[in-house]
């Protein structure tokens, strides 16, 4: 949606003039130094489900602003991680772009995230993105990639301002205790995971293996089990080892990743491996592999290299519980 704006009004011819402040859809408020326009969406294809939406744009000075909100649909398992995951997902797929960086926001309350992404035209594109009583609200502004950020760009993004405050105290995804189907494991996840499987070779058998994902903007939350057959017998210290750095090796080429690091750790009192790799587009991640008494579980977290969130990444890394 925002990128089907940008062909059109990155060809206006504007005018520099003095900041205006300017009262957006449901009394949000913003200040630019141009008067944005309606954006005339008549031709434009909403995404299904959508009630409304409007979008409004403004280029001064080589520099182009955005305003957009809608009012997505909502599902039983929706929640803010998978709406914000959902526009930023679309977001990407219509920039094209590599992600520059990604921070988690609350404004006034209310949950959002920020993200810059470069593409491949010479563009970059400075986005804040909250999700505020049911509505998406989304300010943006693109600027030509070889020169430096404007200053008006984070002083367009940072004028934004809700006519009500939300409740939320901290910013970042809220994650909580889900179990890894009947297995007696659980993790933590920013929301109701969805479920696949898919076959992995361990100890000379095939073994079924269920993934539960879940995602928080342009992180990527995945835990994993097995539980080895009653006909393989146990294998040895040396032997879990060795399977983690295979495994380990499988799904870094799966993804088209590189292994930056391994690096042996313990949960509770079993050994573990702790894999970090390199993934193109600006991403990056972590994986964890634990094997205890006959079970195995894969922890994987992936986002951009330039968002450092220590606290979500251990907090999911560090959140299996083993019930049998």
């Amino acid at each position: 949606m925002l990128v089907h704006a940008l062909a059109f009004v990155l060809t206006a011819q504007a005018t520099g003039q003095k900041w205006l402040d300017q009262t957006f859809l449901n009394g949000v408020t913003f200040s630019t130094p141009v008067a944005l326009k309606k954006y005339d969406l008549s031709k434009s294809k909403k995404a299904p489900g959508v009630e409304t939406m409007e979008i409004w744009t403004g280029t001064d000075k080589g520099t182009t602003y955005f305003m957009e909100t809608f009012k997505p649909p909502m599902g039983s398992k929706d929640n803010t991680a998978t709406i914000l995951s959902g526009f930023l997902s679309g977001l990407q797929e219509s920039h094209k772009g590599d992600i520059d960086g990604e921070k988690n926001l609350l404004l006034q309350g209310w949950p959002g995230v920020a993200v810059t992404t470069v593409g491949p035209t010479g563009l970059t594109i400075a986005t804040r993105c909250y999700f505020v009583n049911g509505w998406v609200l989304e300010s943006s502004c693109a600027f030509a990639t070889a020169l430096p950020r404007p200053a008006s760009c984070d002083q367009f993004l940072n004028s934004v301002h809700l006519p009500k405050d939300g409740t939320m105290k901290a910013t970042g995804p809220v994650l909580y205790r889900y179990p890894l189907g009947d297995s007696g494991i659980s993790v933590v996840l920013p929301s109701e995971p969805e479920e696949s499987d898919f076959t992995a070779h361990a100890w000379g058998t095939s073994v079924k293996t269920r993934n539960y994902g879940s995602e928080y903007c342009y992180r990527i939350f995945v835990a994993g089990y097995f539980s080895l057959p009653a006909s393989t017998k146990d294998p040895s210290a040396s032997d879990v080892s060795e399977f983690y750095k295979k495994i380990a090796d499988e799904a870094t080429g799966e993804m088209g990743a590189t292994k930056v690091s391994d690096k042996e750790i313990s949960v509770g009192d079993d050994k573990a491996l702790l894999r970090e790799v390199s993934m193109p587009h600006g991403m990056g991640g972590s994986m964890e592999f634990v094997y205890h008494k006959r079970q195995c579980v894969m922890m994987m977290i992936f986002g951009p290299k330039a968002y450092k969130d220590p606290d979500t990444v251990n907090g999911f890394l560090n959140s299996i519980l083993f019930g049998k």
